[in-house]
């Protein structure tokens, strides 16, 4: 273990100092502890160092620890678990995560936090399908056990239940029917949960069911009447319902509430998405253009209106805008591949041009 560890407050810890300290001298009287060869129990030890050490955020020396518990006991599902927790969530190595999480299933082929850790880590991978299985398995799991929680409970606790889990994994594979009835009986267990509200929207929409998305979003606003995913939602669905002088009365309210949640580039942002949903490709640049002009940094507004501009023919326009994003962001992938679709057809033509 490093030596001499000491309290920083921006080094992301989640405790005060006291807290913190008392961390380091529970792992100090634990290694204590394993080294003086008292104590049988030796794979317990090494887990509790673990659990310390990761209250602290010293996250590769938590997994060493919970590797000496593994090692000593092949079964020790908990360690197995919190390894996969650790590996998923703070090391960003969702492959190790699901090794580790399959061992602590393989021990306890009934451990829902397990499945639920795993699911969101194949998710991390991109193997939606297997997530859908992983969660579908809790939902089982918790099926056989009778698992019935009254709804003074389930308004109060998030539990792991697998719905929220499965309906993301089946969003990722536009399976929109499904989503919808997880979060049609998810409604009827937490029906003061507006989350619950705004993504059967996002579902609706999908489908293109615009009025019953209206509906849902609307109820999601009477619960949390300020919250700016929502409220952008409902402009789509708007725009989606091919009414534009409601799409334009609803940008333009937003524009003068001024919200602390969200600024006018955001909304002209919006705005120009719900623009360009009504065929309005002209206004849809404007509003890109005022997005940018209030906050010059707006990558996802330089990256938008290029898209825009390869529809209108604009090429070499669309291509300035990409390039533009990327400097601002040099991360960010979605204005990579737009200019490489723009350089292929510029590529093209030159070609056919040399030919003529």
């Amino acid at each position: 273990m490093k030596q001499n560890l000491t309290f920083e407050k921006d080094d992301g810890n989640f405790l005060d100092q006291n807290s913190y300290q008392q961390n380091v001298q529970e792992i100090n009287y634990l290694t204590q502890m394993i080294n003086s060869n008292m104590f049988l129990d030796k794979a317990e030890l090494y887990y509790k160092k673990g659990m310390n050490l990761f209250f602290i955020s010293n996250y590769e020396e938590a997994v060493q620890s919970f590797n000496k518990a593994t090692d000593i006991d092949k079964n020790h599902a908990e360690a197995y678990f919190q390894k996969g927790e650790i590996f998923r969530n703070f090391l960003k190595d969702p492959k190790a995560a699901v090794n580790e999480l399959d061992e602590a299933i393989r021990i306890n082929p009934k451990y829902v936090e397990a499945y639920d850790c795993r699911g969101y880590a194949l998710m991390d991978l991109h193997k939606y399908e297997d997530a859908v299985e992983s969660f579908d398995k809790i939902i089982r799991i918790n099926q056989e056990n009778n698992r019935i929680w009254p709804k003074s409970i389930l308004e109060q606790l998030n539990f792991c239940d697998g719905y929220e889990g499965k309906a993301l994994a089946l969003t990722k594979l536009g399976r929109w029917e499904e989503v919808l009835e997880i979060y049609n009986h998810l409604i009827k267990q937490k029906p003061n949960y507006e989350h619950h509200h705004h993504n059967k929207a996002k579902a609706l929409l999908s489908l293109n069911r615009i009025e019953e998305a209206l509906d849902s979003i609307n109820k999601a606003l009477i619960i949390q009447p300020d919250n700016p995913l929502f409220l952008f939602t409902k402009g789509q669905a708007v725009a989606l319902s091919r009414n534009r002088k409601a799409t334009e009365e609803f940008f333009n309210q937003s524009l003068q509430q001024k919200s602390k949640f969200f600024g006018s580039a955001y909304t002209y942002f919006q705005q120009g998405l719900a623009m360009n949903i009504l065929g309005d490709k002209v206004e849809a640049i404007r509003n890109f253009d005022l997005a940018i002009q209030n906050s010059p940094d707006y990558y996802q507004a330089y990256h938008r209106k290029g898209l825009i501009l390869i529809s209108l023919g604009e090429k070499m326009k669309a291509l300035d805008c990409f390039n533009k994003a990327i400097k601002i962001n040099p991360d960010y992938i979605e204005a990579y591949y737009a200019k490489g679709l723009v350089l292929s057809e510029l590529g093209q033509q030159s070609d056919q041009n040399e030919s003529q």
